[in-house]
């Protein structure tokens, strides 16, 4: 990518968001956790697409970064998760 994600996905014209809001973390953290190599670890950066509307026309893709092996794990493609916008 040249650069860090919000860098690179800001020039491609996308809504890149670094991490989740501490309500989404504390409240509703398992929506957010995916098993990867045994362990349970909490996705935050995620690509959005829309924002206004019902949840389920909102897309977002969530990913965990894995700093050690240099990869993004994909754990989330679909809907928008639940968090303080969006309880149900």
């Amino acid at each position: 990518m040249g650069g860090d994600f919000r860098t690179a996905f800001d020039g491609r014209h996308s809504n890149f968001r670094s991490g989740i809001s501490q309500t989404a973390a504390t409240q509703y953290g398992n929506d957010y956790t995916v098993s990867y190599n045994g362990t349970t670890v909490q996705m935050g950066p995620h690509l959005c697409r829309g924002g206004v509307g019902a949840p389920p026309t909102i897309l977002r893709i969530y990913w965990y970064k894995d700093d050690a092996t240099k990869k993004l794990v994909v754990g989330h493609v679909g809907r928008k998760l639940r968090d303080e916008s969006n309880p149900n």
